[in-house]
């Protein structure tokens, strides 16, 4: 099993490469301006509201794969306590590393994150080759590409 670690500013780099990568296979092309923007607010915002872990690839300096969620306040629905949401930025792997269980340990490793953290609720959006592995995980599909999953009890 590959061991996931928390991801820091020096990744940053690599969390966009790998960002880019999951944008383009959910369709999008990320412009120049996204990159730059992307380098610019994830070392500010790590450890702020947004957090992130990573797997490393081989290669020196390079990842295999990461995760990304942002924590933000939300107005209690009825019948819940907690106001805490976490939508799930991007879970990204390297094609090479593929096939390996590295989305299935980060967000595994995220969910237990979130739910130390009072999150009672996670949200993405789940790319086709990304769906099997979210419902595995005990997500349901909400709205069109849209997976939300409970965290801290009954899955929905």
């Amino acid at each position: 099993m590959a061991t996931v670690r928390p991801a820091t500013a020096s990744d940053t780099e690599e969390l966009v490469r790998l960002g880019g990568l999951m944008y383009e296979s959910a369709g999008h092309s990320p412009t120049p301006e996204w990159r730059e923007r992307a380098l610019a607010d994830i070392p500010r915002r790590l450890g702020v509201d947004l957090w992130g872990w990573v797997i490393d690839a081989d290669e020196p300096d390079t990842l295999a794969a990461c995760a990304l969620i942002d924590r933000h306040p939300r107005l209690a629905p009825p019948g819940e306590d907690a106001s805490w949401r976490g939508y799930v930025q991007w879970v990204s792997t390297d094609p090479r590393y593929q096939r390996r269980g590295h989305a299935t340990a980060l967000m595994t490793t995220l969910a237990a994150w979130a739910e130390e953290q009072g999150v009672k609720a996670l949200e993405l959006n789940a790319t086709p080759e990304g769906q099997p592995v979210y419902e595995r995980l005990g997500w349901a599909v909400h709205t069109g590409t849209t997976m939300r999953v409970r965290l801290g009890g009954p899955k929905p």
